[in-house]
């Protein structure tokens, strides 16, 4: 759920009309997992915030709501209330050391890099990504240190590709509908997707690391009960919304 809004049926979000995402995001609705600004809105260009995001990537898990988190910002009535303590008692995000949580700040590319990462290594898929995977975007010396393998793994794995063949654009904040497209791609991850030449490409191995993972079959989601550590550093974010594909 992407907002909290009430529920959607598939093909009531007018905006989506034309739109590069339109069948993922309709793919995601009819699985339950996310929901519109409105009724009939979807606001894929908007910019996706810290507690949308956390409610997409809980939902996905299946991971129960819980109330245990307290920051200053996030209120028992709240809509993502309870999304913000699953996220993070299951380990996918932390607060600030002010005490808040923002859940109204948007997340940047690189952000939901390093948070979709773990969630594979955590899954089983191997902890290591060969960063020359990052050596055909010209702004790689952008992504934060600790951030490049996590980049690496998403671009090896093609959940998440550059906003163009040359960048990777990893400070540039996350829309609404690349977001709904990464987290489909992560669920339906397959052999398929991971390209020729990259280190994870040993088929049959592959695909035994990912029985662990978050699998979508016969129309019901099979999710890893591993979580991941909490990734509490803050990085430089800005408000500019991305207007590319994945």
């Amino acid at each position: 759920m992407l907002a909290h809004a009430g529920t959607l049926r598939d093909g009531s979000l007018a905006d989506l009309a034309g739109h590069w995402a339109k069948a993922d995001v309709e793919w995601l609705v009819a699985q339950g997992l996310v929901n519109g600004t409105t009724e009939t809105t979807f606001s894929p260009q908007n910019e996706i915030t810290r507690a949308q995001f956390s409610a997409l990537l809980v939902r996905a898990l299946k991971a129960p709501e819980s109330a245990e988190a307290k920051f200053t910002d996030v209120k028992p009535g709240d809509w993502y209330a309870g999304i913000v303590g699953a996220a993070v008692k299951a380990g996918l995000t932390g607060g600030f050391s002010d005490g808040s949580f923002e859940p109204d700040a948007p997340v940047t590319r690189e952000q939901a890099a390093s948070m979709l990462a773990k969630v594979l290594k955590a899954a089983g898929k191997p902890a290591g990504a060969d960063v020359s995977a990052l050596r055909s975007f010209t702004d790689a010396r952008l992504i934060a240190g600790p951030i490049r393998e996590a980049a690496a793994l998403m671009a090896e794995t093609g959940i998440m590709t550059g906003t163009s063949a040359a960048t990777f654009d990893p400070l540039k904040n996350l829309t609404r509908a690349q977001a709904a497209v990464v987290v489909k791609r992560f669920l339906q991850l397959d052999d398929a997707m991971l390209p020729a030449g990259a280190p994870l490409r040993r088929r049959s191995a592959t695909m035994r690391l990912w029985t662990a993972a978050t699998r979508v079959r016969r129309g019901r989601l099979k999710m890893a009960s591993s979580v991941i550590n909490p990734c509490k550093a803050r990085y430089m974010m800005r408000r500019e919304a991305v207007r590319s594909p994945m």
